[in-house]
């Protein structure tokens, strides 16, 4: 099932990245739709490790010294989370995708206009008392 799932979503991103590609080629700005990009990249990059995880099993973290393969394979199964992570997290990647491509109003920040040193927080120590 996970392949099948992979499988899915690997077309569908694909089709994203082909059309992103075209629009970029004709002039066309991409604006927050290359969030949508970037979080599709990155759930990709996750349904893959997870897919060589269960094809692979152990050997997939644990290999031979001798085998090459291997050991690419267990880097790139290492360094899927970071695809979440480079770039702006897939959090922030939601955020931008809810406000600027859905159009949902932004998260309340009711310390807007604080400077930030004069930010409060439940650990910090007030040293000016």
């Amino acid at each position: 099932m996970k392949l099948v799932t992979f499988a899915l979503v690997l077309v569908i991103f694909a089709g994203l990245a082909g059309t992103l590609v075209a629009q970029a080629k004709r002039g066309l700005p991409i604006g927050a739709r290359g969030s949508v990009a970037k979080l599709a990249g990155a759930e990709l990059t996750r349904h893959a490790a997870e897919v060589a995880l269960a094809v692979a099993g152990a050997a997939a973290l644990a290999w031979d010294e001798d085998d090459t393969l291997a050991g690419q394979l267990a880097v790139a199964v290492n360094a899927a989370p970071s695809a979440a992570i480079a770039g702006g997290t897939s959090e922030i990647q939601r955020d931008i995708i809810g406000e600027r491509v859905l159009g949902l109003p932004k998260e309340p920040q009711v310390d807007r206009e604080i400077p930030f040193r004069e930010l409060r927080t439940g650990t910090a120590t007030d040293s000016r008392r």
